[in-house]
């Protein structure tokens, strides 16, 4: 075996560092060492030596077993390569105590052990080197028992080895592994020991107990060598059962893990079910409310052209234009859901077209009425009033809103938000540019967007699973006192809710668009006519937080004929204690300023929303028809028509009693009941909600 070989597997030598300064170190042999010189410690794999010095900048160490086969051992003194070792983890501190040796134990030792020849020969002296050798081995063995009997330090034995001496050694160690020299180990056998133990000196015939002692030793060591082997296969069965009992709580790891995703997906596939069903029940309801509301306007309108009145109204829609040679409608929308009634006031509108007028504009006679409705809407959006009243409202600019980019929101709606053909992605972003542009004018460079009809504030209202709408809603939640009343609970939700309506950029406001149901529902209205009658805007308005952040000073109004007859709290829902304490003051200041502002706005009958400010100013917020779409909030189109209509002027606010929880879809309903840990409701309400057919824009939407 070539001297590559034998050094291929061994490792590299120690970085000396690792015992610099231990006084007690002790290393276990790693692979077995035979020593080629009597300065050599011969090592079995498995031995541990106590490291008696350890040479910087050299691996070979000098060093005595201590222990071999699991048992003590006693007087093998010599270097070794310490890399054919490592430092065992157990370091013992305590010394080995040593026997003392006699003369006689001595020669014992020069002859069994230390002499390469025979008894026989040394004695006879038949060669003078061996004489020599002979001497001077016992010299050495002397000088060693000496050193064991006194209880000094062994490697005080042997001087440390020169360079060359060093380099020899190495070349030995290199040599083939079936090329070993004679052993000259200072090794005691332990059958040896035992017979001069307490000193006894008898002598024996050296050739015989060499040869018991070879005996002995080559039995401990197959014995050994498969006490090892035994232990290194029950080694590797336990490593074999531990890395089966880990795969297998691995794997049932994994099946728990695969277990609770598939149960928290059937949950969540659940709850959305849920959810969809009772949206598909309100959409259901409220569809039924609209066909019964048109079924009644259909009498009504009947019931008026039976009397010679001509024309129709729109969706229970009438404007306040006084002015002759409009359509004629006997009673106000409010009728167009409960009928025609005799003794009632007569109402006209110049924007009430008549059919002859709209088939003049090229529209299918099937859809004559709605095209009457959708006009009549458009009259009221904030292009046709905000140049009179700019001061008095909002900072506003006009993004012309083109039918491709009308029809690619549609489109993207009917897709839940995903992606759109190429041209529709083309149209929104280019939309998207303009309304960015617009709100860059802005100082405060914050938005609220709408079209020239209705705003997307169903968004946040019908996000039940939205995280951002969530996280707004726990914060203001949180945010409140524990004993807080009902309303002030709605009241945060409200603000909450309205504060996700804030964009800061073209692709925000697109998003928002798109995900709007009212949005969808007006584009809708006029793409139906197609692109020569097509007309909209969207309206970017600059965000104001005084207004997000005071619900309660949010006021609906109702103008008849150019007079103020009804002031009605917007969020009647909510009852706000210090709205009635003020309620005379803030009546006399709304009927002031819509007094100095009236006579700017290009109609005269209609539905206004004013805001007033903490200082007493009041602004303009937006206009709506004269009709039952127009939320009545505390009053009804029902049974307060003429008061609508002709005055006297009333104000209304929400008593004690209402119930704000009724108007709040029961997704958050659960979920403010969660977050705040009991039901908060208050019993019977004065307010029992919007009468069957109008609309719900001033309860929520």
């Amino acid at each position: 075996m070539s001297a590559r070989k034998i050094w291929k597997n061994v490792p590299k030598p120690y970085d000396t560092s690792m015992v610099k300064g231990s006084k007690k170190v002790r290393v276990v042999a790693e692979w077995d060492f035979d020593a080629t010189e009597n300065t050599h410690l011969g090592m079995k794999k498995g031995d541990i030596v106590e490291v008696l010095e350890h040479p910087e900048g050299s691996h070979w160490w000098s060093g005595e077993i201590v222990e071999r086969d699991g048992k003590p051992q006693e007087g093998t003194v010599g270097w070794f390569p310490c890399n054919r070792t490592k430092v065992f983890a157990e370091q013992h501190t305590a010394p080995v105590k040593l026997r003392r040796a006699s003369s006689a134990f001595i020669r014992k030792i020069q002859d069994e052990i230390i002499s390469p020849r025979s008894k026989d020969e040394a004695r006879q002296g038949k060669s003078r080197e061996a004489n020599h050798a002979g001497a001077t081995s016992l010299t050495a063995s002397k000088k060693a028992a000496r050193a064991w009997s006194s209880g000094a330090d062994a490697s005080s034995v042997h001087q440390s080895p020169s360079r060359e001496q060093v380099e020899e050694w190495d070349k030995n160690l290199a040599k083939e592994e079936g090329d070993k020299a004679l052993e000259m180990t200072l090794t005691i056998p332990d059958s040896v020991m035992a017979k001069n133990k307490g000193g006894a000196e008898k002598e024996a015939d050296g050739g015989e107990d060499g040869d018991e002692c070879a005996k002995e030793e080559a039995k401990a060591q197959a014995a050994a060598e498969e006490e090892a082997r035994k232990a290194e296969e029950a080694k590797k069965a336990e490593e074999v059962k531990k890395a089966e009992e880990a795969r297998k709580a691995e794997e049932e790891a994994e099946e728990a893990a695969k277990k609770a995703e598939e149960a928290k997906r059937a949950e969540e596939a659940r709850q959305a079910e849920e959810a969809r069903k009772e949206e598909e029940a309100r959409k259901a309801e409220e569809a039924k409310k609209a066909e019964e509301a048109r079924k009644e306007e259909d009498k009504a309108e009947s019931a008026a052209a039976a009397r010679g009145e001509g024309g129709g109204a729109p969706s229970g829609a009438a404007d306040g234009e006084a002015a002759g040679g409009g359509s004629a409608v006997s009673d106000s929308v409010s009728d167009s859901v409960s009928g025609a009634r005799p003794g009632v006031s007569e109402f006209k509108s110049e924007l009430l077209l008549s059919d002859e007028e709209i088939l003049a504009l090229g529209v299918k006679e099937s859809n004559v009425e709605m095209y009457r409705r959708m006009r009549y809407k458009k009259a009221f959006g904030v292009d046709t009033w905000y140049a009179g009243m700019e001061e008095h409202t909002f900072a506003t600019t006009f993004v012309e809103l083109s039918f491709d980019a009308a029809a690619a929101l549609m489109q993207k709606h009917r897709n839940r938000g995903e992606a759109a053909g190429p041209e529709d992605e083309a149209a929104l972003k280019a939309l998207a540019q303009e309304i960015d542009a617009a709100i860059a004018s802005f100082a405060s460079k914050k938005a609220f967007i709408k079209l020239n009809t209705r705003s997307p504030k169903d968004v946040p209202v019908y996000a039940f699973k939205d995280p951002e709408v969530i996280g707004a809603v726990d914060s203001a939640l949180d945010a409140l006192p524990e004993d807080a009343s009902p309303s002030e609970v709605v009241s945060s939700f409200v603000v909450a809710t309205n504060r996700c309506l804030l964009v800061e950029g073209g692709a925000a406001a697109v998003r928002l668009l798109v995900r709007s149901d009212r949005i969808y529902e007006d584009l809708g209205v006029v793409t139906d006519f197609g692109r020569e009658h097509f007309s909209a805007h969207v309206v970017v308005r600059e965000w104001d937080e005084e207004m997000v952040a005071h619900p309660e000073m949010e006021f609906r109004c109702f103008v008849g004929n150019g007079t103020l007859n009804a002031i009605t709290q917007y969020f009647s829902f909510c009852h706000y204690p210090q709205l009635e304490a003020r309620k005379p003051q803030l009546q006399q200041t709304i009927a002031e300023f819509h007094a100095s502002v009236g006579e700017r706005i290009p109609h005269s009958s209609y539905v206004v929303d004013y805001f007033v400010r903490q200082d007493g100013s009041v602004l303009v917020i937006e206009l709506n028809p004269f009709h039952n779409g127009a939320g009545a909030g505390l009053f009804s189109w029902r049974d307060d028509r003429e008061l609508f209509l002709h005055g006297p002027l009333e104000m209304r606010v929400s008593p004690p009693t209402v119930d704000p929880y009724d108007v709040l879809p029961v997704q958050w309903k659960r979920h403010i009941d969660a977050r705040r840990h009991a039901d908060e409701g208050v019993g019977d309400s004065a307010f029992a909600g919007p009468i069957a057919g109008e609309s719900a824009c001033c309860v929520l939407l």
